[in-house]
């Protein structure tokens, strides 16, 4: 129940409150998947460390890092973006054809910038 309010709360904008909700739900009542959602706002507000030590609570660390490059890739900060995926598909014990498609997804964006970059300069 709080989880779901959280998630409500935040997709309203309000992500205080909802932070309130997922810690309440994840420490007083034991739903652990609420931290999830805990690192998900971590990542969207650039706090990369605290998402990824967030996620692990949830996943394993692979898992962790390719959840919060996509984070990074959407946020804009590409280098970031390209460490956390290349680490994700480093630690993964088995393929990662999510961290890799997201590795993909990056080269694209940053190509499509750069083409952006390049016809705002010419034009």
């Amino acid at each position: 129940m709080l989880n779901n309010r959280g998630y409500s709360k935040y997709l309203a904008g309000d992500t205080q409150g909802a932070m309130r909700d997922f810690y309440e739900a994840a420490n007083n009542r034991g739903f652990i998947k609420a931290w999830a959602n805990v690192a998900k706002i971590h990542a969207e507000e650039g706090r990369y460390q605290d998402a990824i030590k967030t996620y692990k609570r949830v996943m394993n660390e692979a898992s962790a890092l390719n959840s919060t490059g996509s984070a990074a890739m959407r946020n804009g900060d590409f280098e970031l973006a390209e460490h956390y995926l290349n680490e994700a598909i480093r630690l993964s014990p088995t393929y990662f054809p999510l961290a890799e498609e997201n590795l993909v997804l990056l080269q694209e964006r940053q190509q499509r910038e750069a083409d952006n970059a390049t016809q705002t300069d010419s034009g």
